[in-house]
């Protein structure tokens, strides 16, 4: 793996277990202020209004920044997949069964009948 891959990769790992921290204040910070609500009999302005409170919405953003994370894992992970697949052989005399080779001018053409 590439220096600059290498850097790259340890970025997006140490952004996302920032982000899986952030996640989990967030939620601990939810649970404060709905028992909050509930321990003074009052509502979340926002929550009723919108149908979610900010700090849901802030709960939804670091959720789908994680998953854009794991997505940016995931191709990284095929790249490093296909960069270490050997490269692929040239098809032998077998592999050619079938096909008509004609020789034109230092090249060949291979056709199939």
């Amino acid at each position: 793996m590439s220096t600059q891959r290498q850097s790259v990769v340890l970025q997006m790992l140490a952004t996302r277990k920032h982000a899986e921290q952030l996640l989990a204040s967030l939620l601990c910070a939810q649970a404060e202020c709905d028992q909050q609500l509930a321990r003074e009999q009052r509502f979340d302005a926002m929550r009723s209004v919108t149908g979610c409170s900010s700090i849901d919405r802030a709960v939804a953003a670091t959720r789908r920044m994680i998953e854009q994370l794991d997505r940016g894992f995931e191709e990284v992970q095929k790249e490093l997949d296909h960069d270490a697949r050997p490269p692929e052989p040239p098809p032998s005399a077998q592999d050619l069964h079938g096909c008509e080779v004609r020789v034109v001018v230092g090249s060949a053409r291979v056709s199939s009948r």
